[in-house]
């Protein structure tokens, strides 16, 4: 159980809770924050959609996600690496807020290390012939079950995004008062403060 304060009187307690937080959300799938919402832009837009945590290293501050390497994602970072992750939990009543940016990782040693630690069923999702997004007319065509994929092509097409972020923005919703606050590693030194809600 995820043990965090009834309320926030220091700027070290709500830094601490997300990081808890966010530790958590990579081992408990019923954690909303284990599905948080990576924005990036896509051309002159933002482009949003809901990711998995799949590992999380506080002191460097990365976070690790999986990706196929031919969806639009991959596309748009590399060409703008800036990215925001937005996370909500009204149980928690805690909204995160993170702003970085990406790297990529494709047939490499963080790339094969994490697809040696992919559950076979998560390995399914990047051995689909076709690209994420393509327009196609029958859907049960990419049904697990399908001649379409094949699990030992699937490392083909997968990749590693690491989010590094610089600004974590913390939110804590209560009657009696909200806190909110603003961590912020300029040049790896850690600038904290106080937001109105």
């Amino acid at each position: 159980m995820l043990k965090l304060p009834e309320h926030y009187e220091t700027l070290e307690e709500t830094l601490e809770a997300s990081i808890k937080v966010l530790e958590n959300a990579v081992e408990n799938r019923r954690s909303l924050f284990h599905t948080p919402v990576l924005s990036t832009f896509s051309d002159s837009k933002i482009n949003s959609r809901v990711i998995v945590l799949r590992a999380f290293d506080p002191e460097k501050r990365i976070l690790r996600i999986h990706s196929d390497s031919r969806s639009r994602k991959i596309k748009d970072v590399s060409e703008n690496s800036d990215a925001t992750l937005l996370g909500y939990d009204p149980g928690l009543k805690i909204q995160l807020k993170l702003h970085g940016s990406i790297d990529t990782h494709y047939q490499d040693n963080i790339a094969d290390l994490a697809w040696r630690d992919s559950q076979e069923m998560s390995k399914v999702c990047y051995s689909i012939s076709e690209s994420p997004g393509k327009e196609i007319d029958d859907p049960g065509k990419y049904d697990v079950d399908s001649e379409n994929i094949n699990i030992d092509e699937g490392y083909k097409n997968f990749a590693v995004i690491n989010f590094h972020f610089n600004s974590l923005e913390f939110l804590y919703l209560r009657s009696s008062g909200h806190r909110r606050s603003i961590h912020v590693w300029e040049t790896e030194e850690l600038r904290s403060n106080w937001m109105v809600p």
